[in-house]
């Protein structure tokens, strides 16, 4: 190893790296989202590999030096090939997390002349990671300054989740093992089914790595899974792809949508007559001859859910030779179990199909007890739900806002709707950003287009990840739901993140300036502050009994907002008199 030392040295002097790039596509317009940066050593040496490369400095004590040497060197490339996309770089939690670190790549930007979003900085799961909270911290001070960052190798180590939840990456790169063959692995495409749910709750951008089939890309894409990398989009070269044709023939996918099941259970409840606690076994057979769809009953006492009775057992007991004779009269509270899945009325749905998902005993996930406050209501079927949850699934994608792929109006109106007919306990936000047409009209509308997605971005991270309701009505307008919370606090953390992911936005002069020149809708040139957000919230009102009713508030609660300055949230409390009341 001694040797390795001195080859090292003498490689991290000469400046014997060579860099390439692999290009990580997305697929649902073929375009370039960035390129991954990848080191080898000189061709014959002892540390030709990556692997060499880096244990052999990690025991030296040279980690520092290597990773700064080998990233500067990938972002002097990155430079020459025209700053394609953004730049990923790998870093180790070590070199990552030191406080001398945001210095390095702040000095990194202002040399090659790049903006803090251009790079993407990969801290891979392989990695032991001492102090995960004191990483966090970290990060979250180069987030501050516009840096962004993913978690490599998703799957193949054991603190990838733990990673993904306390570091928050705005990416998450799925180990290829995962990728490799999902076309025909039933286990691995329920993996990455569970991750791309996770994903779109957290608004956290997935990417597939190790994409080598046709096959293989199609599935990853079916499961909504649009950034891939691999050799089948492009190999590792010095001069990378910088675009893929993804004709009828390399790729042919329905891109799933995220969806949040928030229509709550009540839809699918239906009232089974239950059983008394002191009923025999063979009655409670005749009331399953009667309900031949039914494979449990409840049993329920003073309004109060006992447990199930499952129709196998009864069955079991009283079909042997002598069964009747011997069972008929006896009790049934002695088969009662107390496995039931038992949900709320005001549950969503997505919350019960998780619920169903995770039990194991097969009889009593056919059917769920629905309560109201723990008092009975009535039951629903299994199949109900998956069918319902299909429905949803089509009817979003339907009407889903492409940009951000969120719910669009139909949905959002549907969601609205719903929580005032059960009398829910909600609150409605109106989100809007502040001085978007100036922006949009100086930077183009495809920086505008990540402003609105940023905007996405925030909303999933804090309101979907706490199961609340996130809708794009269109352009910089969006509306969220919140459950039984004001949502006051969230947004002002929304308010807060979005002020901070500024510094991405602009170049140099206009940030420092705070302002920026464009013509208002006369036609006049004027000064621009820089963009912001307004959110008006308005709480459930019984006088508010139609979505249009809600609509009228929000438009009032959007204008005091506004009118408050910038970044503010407003929550609007109309007068009585002032109140609309639907007739």
């Amino acid at each position: 190893m001694e040797h390795d030392l001195h080859e090292l040295k003498r490689i991290l002097t000469e400046r014997l790296f060579t860099t390439l790039f692999q290009p990580i596509i997305d697929c649902k317009s073929g375009q370039l989202l960035g390129l991954e940066a990848l080191v080898r050593g000189p061709e014959g040496s002892s540390l030709f590999s990556p692997e060499r490369i880096f244990a052999t400095a990690q025991q030296y004590d040279l980690l520092f030096a290597v990773e700064r040497a080998v990233s500067e060197q990938a972002i002097a490339c990155y430079v020459l090939l025209g700053k394609p996309g953004r730049l990923f770089l790998n870093f180790s939690p070590v070199v990552l997390g030191d406080n001398s670190t945001l210095e390095w790549l702040e000095n990194m930007v202002e040399r090659y002349q790049l903006r803090s979003g251009d790079l993407v900085m990969e801290l891979s799961e392989s990695y032991v990671i001492g102090d995960i909270q004191a990483l966090a911290k970290q990060l979250e001070r180069c987030r501050e300054h516009g840096f962004v960052f993913a978690i490599d190798d998703l799957g193949a180590g054991y603190s990838g989740l733990r990673l993904w939840s306390e570091l928050h990456p705005e990416y998450v790169k799925i180990d290829r093992h995962f990728i490799k063959d999902i076309d025909k692995d039933p286990v691995k495409h329920e993996f990455m089914r569970g991750i791309v749910e996770l994903s779109q709750r957290l608004g956290c951008g997935i990417i597939a790595e190790g994409v080598e089939t046709r096959a293989e890309l199609q599935t990853v894409n079916q499961l909504g899974i649009n950034l891939c990398q691999g050799f089948y989009l492009g190999r590792p070269s010095t001069k990378p792809k910088l675009s893929c044709e993804l004709d009828d023939d390399k790729l042919s996918a329905v891109t799933a949508l995220p969806i949040k099941y928030s229509e709550t259970v009540q839809v699918l409840c239906s009232y089974v007559e239950p059983l008394p606690i002191n009923v025999t076994l063979a009655k409670v057979w005749d009331r399953f001859k009667n309900r031949e769809q039914y494979s449990s009953l409840p049993v329920v006492h003073n309004g109060r859910l006992i447990g199930l009775i499952h129709r196998a057992l009864v069955l079991e007991m009283l079909s042997g030779p002598y069964g009747r004779a011997l069972y008929a009269k006896k009790r049934a509270s002695e088969l009662v179990t107390d496995n039931a899945i038992v949900v709320e009325k005001m549950a969503s749905l997505g919350e019960v199909s998780q619920m169903v998902t995770d039990e194991d005993d097969m009889y009593v996930r056919q059917h769920f007890v629905i309560v109201d406050q723990g008092r009975y209501v009535g039951m629903g079927n299994t199949r109900d739900l998956l069918r319902r949850i299909t429905e949803v699934r089509l009817m979003h994608a339907r009407h889903a806002n492409p940009l951000t792929l969120l719910p669009g109006n139909v949905p959002i109106n549907q969601h609205i709707q719903q929580q005032i007919d059960v009398e829910a306990d909600f609150t409605v936000a109106y989100v809007d950003i502040n001085h978007f047409k100036p922006y949009n009209d100086l930077y183009g509308y495809q920086r505008g287009d990540e402003v609105i997605q940023l905007v996405g971005k925030l909303l999933r991270r804090h309101c979907e990840s706490r199961g609340h309701f996130v809708g794009h009505v269109g352009g910089d307008d969006f509306v969220t739901v919140f459950n039984s919370e004001s949502g006051e606090e969230i947004c002002q953390q929304i308010c807060k993140d979005f002020v901070h992911s500024q510094r991405e936005l602009y170049n140099d002069k206009d940030y420092n300036h705070g302002t920026v020149s464009a013509l208002d809708r006369s036609g006049e040139k004027r000064e621009f502050p820089l963009v912001s957000l307004s959110i008006g919230l308005v709480p459930a009102h019984p006088a508010l009994k139609r979505v249009d009713d809600y609509a009228l508030q929000l438009s009032e609660a959007k204008k005091q907002a506004k009118s408050a300055g910038q970044s503010s949230v407003v929550v609007y409390r109309p007068e009585p008199t002032r109140l609309c009341v639907s007739v």
